[in-house]
């Protein structure tokens, strides 16, 4: 199912878009906050499990979203995934 949406020409054109140089940069450096959080070894791993499993739910949601949930309001969306992300991270 999910297959279908990712296959969606559009949300294959906006993953595969450059970014600009300028988010490439805040990009990477978001990507590396998030890595250093998941290895250390200060939290325990359910913890770190959980939290990369909400990064997923928020990120597949928001690569998703227009071609799926296009007819939801947004409030009503970001609603929806914050409520599941609570879920994840008990």
């Amino acid at each position: 199912m999910l297959s279908r949406w990712y296959g969606d020409e559009s949300v294959r054109k906006r993953s595969i878009t450059p970014l600009p140089e300028r988010h490439r940069a805040e990009n990477d450096d978001i990507e590396q906050q998030f890595r250093r959080i998941l290895q250390s070894p200060d939290i325990p791993l359910e913890r770190r499990v959980r939290m990369a499993c909400s990064i997923g739910t928020v990120v597949g949601t928001l690569a998703t979203g227009e071609a799926v949930f296009g007819d939801v309001p947004m409030e009503e969306l970001a609603a929806l995934v914050r409520g599941a992300v609570s879920d994840l991270l008990g």
